[in-house]
């Protein structure tokens, strides 16, 4: 998996018409999200805001297999110090808060395993189109971690009970289950997310901007905004010793050997 020592670039962003494409890019590695990642994100969806001739944004993976397979746990090493961790986990959760108050609609076109942070992307855009190979997890709980984001919003996305399930679990949910709980709106032709993607796009895009605008945000107000709350909690579990045990174990391909005292 690459590290932030990669110099490739973290997204492509293509504008068509009224529509911007943002595509996470590492499909080599299945999108993961390299530290660079989220500042870039966040950058992107600015530009878009900015920019007019854009109405509605699309953010999907490179590739066929994965939207994105969260952030990179490699990296997850070279936070060494509280400090460094807590800015790592603010900067993830304002690129999530970015996304959710876009004054613009994002759609998430979910091609392949969204897990980890790419479920939580995908969990913060307001509409989700997959293709049925999806699948989504928040899988932290292998790591000795939990999902900073997930924790909160997933309960408004799924319900609780279905939040708890995914959180304790680290499951896949494959695209079926996902439609059922809420996770996602509509489940389209393999190899056609995208196109679809673009013609939801292009539809909202005749509607009145300014209802739009508001009627996200009006929505938006009923959900829960504490995650911000979890910073502490994730910092906390990146320093212990679960969590140094479930990155060694990722990275030496095996299961964790967690202990309970």
């Amino acid at each position: 998996m690459n590290t932030d020592s990669d110099n490739s670039a973290d997204l492509a962003i293509e504008v068509r018409g009224a529509v911007a494409i943002i595509t996470m890019l590492g499909k080599e590695r299945l999108n993961a999200q390299r530290r660079t990642f989220w500042p870039a994100l966040r950058e992107a969806l600015s530009a878009a805001e900015a920019n007019n001739q854009i109405a509605v944004i699309i953010l999907t993976g490179e590739g066929t297999k994965a939207f994105s397979a969260g952030g990179d746990i490699v990296g997850y090493k070279q936070l060494t110090t509280t400090d460094g961790r807590r800015d790592f986990i603010i900067d993830c959760m304002r690129t999530f808060e970015a996304v959710e108050t876009c004054t613009k609609p994002v759609i998430a076109a979910v091609n392949g395993i969204a897990a980890g942070g790419g479920c939580e992307l995908a969990s913060a855009c307001d509409i989700v189109i997959a293709s049925p190979q999806a699948r989504f997890a928040v899988p932290e709980a292998r790591l000795g971690l939990v999902p900073g984001f997930g924790v909160s919003r997933l309960s408004n996305v799924v319900g609780v009970g279905f939040a708890r399930y995914m959180v304790m679990t680290g499951e896949f949910v494959d695209a079926e289950t996902a439609l059922r709980v809420g996770l996602l709106q509509e489940i389209v032709t393999e190899g056609t997310v995208l196109d679809r993607a673009v013609v939801l796009a292009e539809k909202i895009a005749t509607m009145g901007p300014l209802a739009v605008s508001v009627g996200k945000a009006l929505i938006n107000r009923s959900l829960d905004s504490s995650y911000l709350a979890s910073v502490d909690a994730v910092v906390m579990l990146q320093g212990t010793k679960d969590a140094a045990e479930g990155i060694q174990a990722f990275e030496e391909r095996r299961s964790p050997r967690f202990t309970r005292s």
